[in-house]
């Protein structure tokens, strides 16, 4: 790369000044240097300010005074990329982020790591319900107060299985996850990213017009990658219950104790005409505010899979122990008969998979407060 202005000259200006610190005309050919990197950050030539900044930095260090000098240009211009991105926010925050994270590479106390925090993490004290929308891949969240769930058979359930009969009661700290299963199109941008991979059967990935619909056929590798990319991680399969428990701890479906199949999307109802599953949020939100938590798809979860409760954490933590991993939600395969009796709504229902065809959702949640 060729540089104009001073930078042709920098090199043999601190070469002239390692054998004369007080070369007046040395000295102005690194200020002008200087100057110039505070100009490109100032209009926010990003790339440009890296590259100068790097330039420098290689130059400016084999002077006796060269840290100090380093230090301080790095806070001037991280100051002033930290103002070109203030500037943006209200209509470029990617460009305010992306400036925003050069500022803290050049000065990590600054500002820049508190704007930062605020746009890639949630509020520190939010309210139950709050909302907030990553700008990592556009998801919306919702936050879960703490809650004291009976995880799996709920009270006077007399259709649990043999896997859901044993429950525990657990204490799960307040969380935040996502609105929606994640979809084709937030799924797509990680793979954009060179951080995911596509899923198996990728024919309705790709098809167009889906781009809303859960992203099925991932491993639960693929759906942690994703989570790991997003800043986030799966949910214990105690946070999924307590999600879908709502606000009624007894409570044997997400909106309540009756069985409503009108709001949710399985087989042996809005499923029996053979359409699959349906865009995210197409039935009506549950809980403090949360669609598809029953129906729609499955969606894996961070604890190995065991036949009963006995060894769940009662922290609201995965299981560490067992074989397989967790699935829960419920999409009712097509061998599902009507009027079986499976409740396929029940917030209880589980499975273990370890098959990379089976479909899921790369569901990810943001961690505990």
């Amino acid at each position: 790369m060729t540089f104009a202005g001073p930078w042709g000259a920098l090199p043999d200006a601190i070469a002239r000044l390692q054998a004369n610190p007080q070369d007046r005309s040395a000295l102005a050919v690194v200020e002008e240097a200087e100057a110039s990197i505070q100009r490109v950050a100032t209009n926010g030539h990003l790339a440009a300010a890296a590259v100068l900044m790097e330039t420098y930095a290689s130059l400016v260090i084999q002077l006796d005074n060269g840290d100090q000098r380093l230090q301080r240009q790095e806070t001037r211009t991280a100051s002033a990329l930290v103002v070109w991105g203030d500037g943006r926010q209200g209509s470029a925050l990617t460009a305010s982020a992306t400036a925003w994270a050069l500022a803290a590479r050049f000065d990590p106390t600054g500002p820049a790591i508190e704007r930062l925090r605020r746009i890639l993490l949630p509020p520190v004290d939010p309210e139950s319900g709050q909302t907030w929308r990553s700008v990592v891949d556009g998801a919306e969240l919702v936050y879960q107060p703490p809650l004291r769930i009976r995880v799996g058979c709920s009270e006077n359930d007399v259709r649990c299985r043999d896997n859901e009969i044993y429950f525990r009661w657990v204490d799960v700290p307040g969380f935040w996850i996502e609105v929606t299963e994640v979809t084709n199109q937030r799924y797509r941008l990680c793979i954009d990213a060179g951080l995911c991979t596509p899923p198996s059967d990728d024919s309705g990935f790709n098809e167009g017009g889906r781009s809303q619909h859960p992203v099925v056929g991932l491993r639960w590798s693929q759906a942690r990658a994703y989570a790991r990319w997003a800043g986030r991680r799966l949910p214990s399969e105690a946070e999924w219950e307590r999600v879908a428990r709502a606000k009624v701890v007894r409570s044997r479906f997400p909106w309540g104790r009756a069985r409503r199949t009108e709001l949710a999307n399985v087989w042996d109802e809005t499923m029996a005409g053979g359409r699959g599953a349906l865009p995210v949020a197409t039935f009506p939100v549950s809980g403090w505010g949360v669609f598809d938590i029953s129906g729609n798809v499955w969606e894996w979860c961070a604890d190995r899979y065991q036949t009963g409760f006995k060894e769940l954490p009662q922290d609201g933590s995965p299981m560490r122990s067992g074989f397989g991993r967790v699935v829960r939600g419920r999409l009712v395969e097509a061998g599902h008969r009507p009027g079986e009796s499976v409740s396929p709504l029940v917030v209880r229902r589980r499975l273990q998979r370890g098959r990379p065809r089976f479909q899921v959702c790369g569901g990810s949640f943001v961690g505990d407060q």
